[in-house]
């Protein structure tokens, strides 16, 4: 089972080891008992907990080990700050930000019932059901940049379907962990950050801006693979899938029409200023293309609810670029000395 996945039980997710280890009944920050192991990622565990104070089931994001990485803790609290400022109803809401007795950062958020977006892209899902699920996300990152941040890590595995009444199923946007605000950052570099299938040209050179288009490059490969089933540029050598991203056409697919898929070009150009103006310009094409044919609402059924939060999982893993030292293949793409 992939990492990170809301199916984790206590009775599959392996003890960390050292006098820190997590344990069911814990009680962090004085109000958060710790009920089930949800989520493992590099660096951290989800938790579903309950909030004893507040009488409410919530997530926790917390360290493993006994000895804080500190890196992972500034990240934790840069997440908590940054999300916390953010009101959409398609993305996931921040409650609370602490250390616990032995100085370790947790961070509490909604608990959602549902699965990630990659657990149910399968061969793909069509182009009119995938525009419909991740409209909203749109909307939310259009919000964000409103807001003067930039998410910089959008994946299939941070886009979850959450289970509401009756069936329905909404959008939620995950993983503020990367993302950077505007002002007072102009150029949001340091070191490779994201997830390479869906990093922008831009992202994978450090002298160049990275701004809101990179998450509008980002929004129209996740949109892509979402109807088709596969990511645009993706190659089997890192070196491979870099020289794509920069220089290589969007492949078309027929499991897109023309119109829908002259705005994922539009949206994936090599040059930033080339695409979309903003990325509500881009919903609104998407919008007017919605509008003009058969459409459907439903993403695929949900088979069994699953308790989720932001996966563990964003912290950085092997399929993960966030500096030249990550990979030497990573370095070599770009003619960089270790």
């Amino acid at each position: 089972m992939r990492e990170g996945d809301s199916r984790w039980a206590s009775a599959t997710l392996p003890a960390p080891s050292g006098s820190g280890r997590r344990a069911v009944g814990e009680v962090v920050g004085g109000r958060y008992r710790l009920e089930a192991p949800i989520g493992r990622g590099g660096m951290s565990e989800v938790w579903r907990a309950r909030d004893e104070r507040l009488r409410r089931p919530v997530a926790v994001k917390l360290l493993p080990a006994a000895s804080p990485d500190a890196g992972f803790a500034r990240r934790l609290e840069a997440e908590a700050t940054t999300v916390a400022g953010l009101r959409h109803p398609s993305i996931v809401a921040i409650h609370d930000f602490g250390y616990d007795a032995e100085d370790r950062p947790y961070l509490v958020m909604e608990l959602l019932e549902g699965q990630p977006l990659s657990d149910v892209i399968g061969d793909g899902l069509g182009a009119a059901t995938a525009v419909d699920t991740l409209l909203p996300i749109g909307r939310a990152l259009g919000y964000a940049h409103a807001q003067g941040v930039v998410h910089r890590d959008l994946k299939p595995a941070n886009v979850f379907l959450a289970a509401e009444a009756e069936g329905a199923v909404a959008a939620k946007l995950l993983d503020f962990g990367v993302a950077r605000r505007i002002a007072g950052d102009p150029r949001l570099t340091a070191g490779w950050v994201g997830t390479p299938d869906f990093m922008a040209p831009e992202q994978l050179d450090l002298g160049r801006e990275v701004g809101p288009a990179a998450d509008q490059w980002a929004f129209s490969v996740l949109l892509y693979e979402a109807a088709t089933g596969r990511a645009p540029f993706s190659r089997g050598a890192l070196s491979e899938l870099f020289a794509a991203i920069q220089s290589a056409p969007l492949p078309y697919s027929p499991a897109l029409d023309g119109g829908l898929f002259r705005v994922l070009a539009r949206g994936t150009r090599k040059r930033p200023e080339e695409r979309y103006p903003s990325i509500e310009a881009l919903l609104s094409e998407l919008e007017a293309w919605a509008s003009g044919g058969p459409r459907t609402t439903a993403v695929r059924p949900i088979a069994t609810a699953q308790a989720a939060s932001t996966p563990a999982s964003a912290e950085p893993g092997p399929a993960e670029a966030v500096s030249p030292s990550l990979d030497d293949e990573f370095a070599r793409a770009f003619g960089e000395e270790r």
